[in-house]
This record gives C-alpha cells, sequence and structure tokens, in this order.
C-alpha cells in the first residue's frame, strides 16, 4: 500500500466496503512495516498450490495504431510481452512474426477459461492504454478451442 501514496489506515478504508477491524489492524501494520519487509505478491503466489493440469497454447497478437499520429506500438507489444505473457514461460516462435507460445496452469476448464479471459482483458487494455488495437488470438491445440 506504500506505493500506492496511502499513508494513514482510514484513507484505505475509504476504498473498502468491509467494516471488521482486523482489516484495519492488518493495514496498520503493512503501514508500520518497511517496504522490504512487505513480501511481494508474486511470493504469496508461489505459495500456492500449484494446479494439476497445464495448457500449452498458442497466442498470436495483431497491434495496430488508433491513428496515424500514435505513436507505442512497439512499447505496447512489449508491455503485453512483459506483463501478461511472460508469467506464463512465454516463447516466441517466430521472431519475425508476432506468434507466442505459453503454458497456462488451470484445475477445470472453467478455471482455464477465466484465466484466459483475464489474460485477454490485460492486454487489451494494455493495448488501449497505448492508443492502439489488439486482434489477439488464443487456440489450445489439444481441444481444438479458440480465444479472442
Amino acid at each position: 500500500m506504500t506505493s500506492s501514496g496511502w499513508k494513514h489506515s482510514q484513507t484505505a478504508l475509504k476504498y473498502i466496503e468491509n467494516n471488521d477491524t482486523s482489516v484495519e489492524q492488518r493495514i496498520e501494520i503493512a503501514l508500520a512495516m518497511p517496504s522490504s519487509e512487505v513480501k511481494p505478491l508474486t511470493d504469496a503466489i508461489d505459495s500456492q498450490d500449484i494446479p494439476s493440469n497445464e495448457a500449452h497454447l498458442t497466442v498470436t497478437l495483431t497491434i495496430e495504431r488508433q491513428s496515424k499520429f500514435t505513436r507505442g506500438m512497439k512499447r505496447t507489444r512489449e508491455k503485453i510481452e512483459f506483463h501478461c505473457l511472460r508469467p506464463y514461460q512465454m516463447k516466441k516462435l517466430d521472431k519475425s512474426k508476432p506468434f507466442y507460445q505459453i503454458t497456462i496452469p488451470y484445475e477445470t476448464m472453467d478455471d482455464l477459461n477465466d484465466r484466459i479471459e483475464t489474460l485477454l482483458f490485460d492486454m487489451h487494455r494494455f493495448a488501449d492504454d497505448n492508443h492502439c488495437f489488439l486482434e489477439a488470438r488464443i487456440e489450445h491445440q489439444e481441444t481444438e478451442q479458440t480465444w479472442s
């Protein structure tokens, strides 16, 4: 929370609908800690149980400018690769074309669908933030299922 600028627990609690006192105590403890003691989110994810199944997916990205005056297609691609695809062991299949292979762990097909919908939402958000259009296609070769 220190990175978001909250210096007092009351400010943070304005955005939380729960009136539980334990939440306030946890926020105060976190604000009192130096930032080096606060564990990053990736540590919390690593400590959870890893789902049993893995889906090997092929991702195709097409990024276009929203107008001829817009710059940032390269930046958009780099942000999507770094923030969205890299956590899923991204492998670029062709250096000259936007084809990637990712591996997503999942427990059920509904879980896989939710993860892919979240991934697509995040990729579209990065493109929109950089004034670009994104056409993304994710294919699961084993089930022949596609998302876009």
